[in-house]
């Protein structure tokens, strides 16, 4: 093979490299509200995160709990990213199926700030939270309270995350942990936030 054959290759190679590397920053996604993309960690964007969510470990379902938080979000070199600073879990939550109505749990949020990334339409949550169970529940050998932790995936549908039994939760005592509902994401102004976009 002449050298100029071998050259002549190696630009096609080149080509192929530079026509495909648009296409694989693609990969991850980024912020938008109203269409324009979000800052980047400089000069990051706060949230507000409402809505409602249901915990599952076994045949048990904790919730619906409606949940309130605030963050910071921004856009980094090849996703979006962020983090969850404040979470509350309101309320006296319903323990079920099949269960005395007076078996109740409130839950509690740990280890705050929560990290969070958006990447190819889903965004995940390094969630931490507790569920605390009344004297009810506890005779009917629940414990007194039952910790989550691990990653919480949720679906981007507009503003809005939907989660559906995916990410990989677990309680401290390796038992899969599943929730359902579905947060939404506003900023300061009450816009929609996620909407995201692939990479430029």
């Amino acid at each position: 093979m002449t050298i100029k054959k071998i050259l002549m290759l190696a630009s096609m190679a080149l080509a192929v490299v530079a026509f495909a590397a648009p296409a694989m920053a693609q990969a991850n996604d980024t912020w938008t509200t109203d269409g324009e993309p979000i800052p980047g960690p400089l000069d990051p964007t706060t949230v507000v995160v409402h809505g409602e969510l249901s915990s599952k470990v076994g045949n048990f379902t904790t919730g619906p709990a409606v949940v309130h938080g605030h963050g910071d979000i921004w856009n980094g070199e090849e996703m979006g990213e962020g983090q969850i600073s404040n979470f509350t879990i309101t309320g006296e939550l319903a323990v079920g199926p099949g269960l005395p109505s007076s078996c109740k749990a409130t839950g509690t949020a740990n280890n705050l700030p929560w990290s969070v990334t958006a990447t190819t339409g889903v965004v995940d949550i390094s969630a931490h939270f507790t569920n605390h169970y009344n004297a009810v529940c506890q005779s009917l050998g629940f414990p007194a309270s039952a910790t989550a932790h691990g990653t919480a995936t949720g679906t981007v549908e507009g503003n809005c995350l939907k989660f559906n039994n995916s990410g990989d939760m677990t309680t401290s005592g390796g038992a899969a942990v599943a929730l359902t509902g579905k947060v939404c994401i506003t900023d300061a102004e009450g816009e929609g936030v996620i909407g995201t976009t692939p990479m430029p």
